[in-house]
């Protein structure tokens, strides 16, 4: 396989590593595509079972949380289901709620959508932006010093580097994921109950 990569690399003028990287990158996206096609008839699938399981009046609430944890990818207790397919906007709505589930909860007893321990999180959203902002600065700063570093210290530097280069940049993203989490939580129930927000 390496010799026919070669080959084809020297017919074209082109590196046998760059032919390896291009085919390994179609490979991928050969990949994923199929993955969505998947996904999306998957999801047309668990659609209809919804639509049947509402047609048909079954009251069996075991049922309709398997099709909408199938649908959703996510569990989702009845309460939650009923709470939102009574609302003006059901798929919106539980959609958003699933984004920020771990700042809102749908009580059991009184069939209403609530902050957890009745605290709005935007404390949470400012810690979490301040976060992703210092991490993501500073994950900047490593990246545009990187040839400098590498410079002044070799290349026995580079793994170390690297690896917190990505761990900076990881925590900036988790840091982004959960402010965009609480935003929505916010905004969510600023759009059902609009008098209290």
């Amino acid at each position: 396989m390496s010799d026919l990569i070669e080959k084809f690399g020297a017919a074209l003028e082109i590196d046998g590593l760059w032919i390896a990287i291009i085919l390994l990158v179609l490979y991928l996206y050969q990949n994923y595509r199929k993955k969505l096609e998947e996904t999306d008839k998957g999801k047309l699938e668990t659609s209809s079972k919804i639509i049947e399981h509402f047609n048909s009046n079954c009251t069996n609430l075991y049922i309709r949380e398997l099709i909408f944890e199938n649908h959703f990818k996510k569990i989702i207790s009845h309460h939650e289901i009923s709470y939102f397919m009574a609302s003006r906007c059901p798929n919106l709505f539980l959609h958003r709620f699933l984004g920020s589930r771990r700042y809102l909860e749908v009580s059991a007893n009184s069939f209403n959508l609530n902050f957890k321990n009745n605290k709005p999180p935007k404390k949470s959203k400012i810690l979490y932006l301040a976060l992703y902002w210092v991490f993501g600065v500073a994950g900047m700063l490593m990246l545009f010093a990187t040839f400098n570093a590498f410079e002044q210290k070799g290349p026995a530097i580079f793994a170390p580097w690297i690896i917190v280069n990505f761990t900076l940049f990881g925590l900036a993203f988790m840091g982004l994921v959960e402010s965009i989490s609480a935003s929505i939580a916010i905004g969510l129930m600023a759009e059902i109950y609009p008098e209290h927000s």
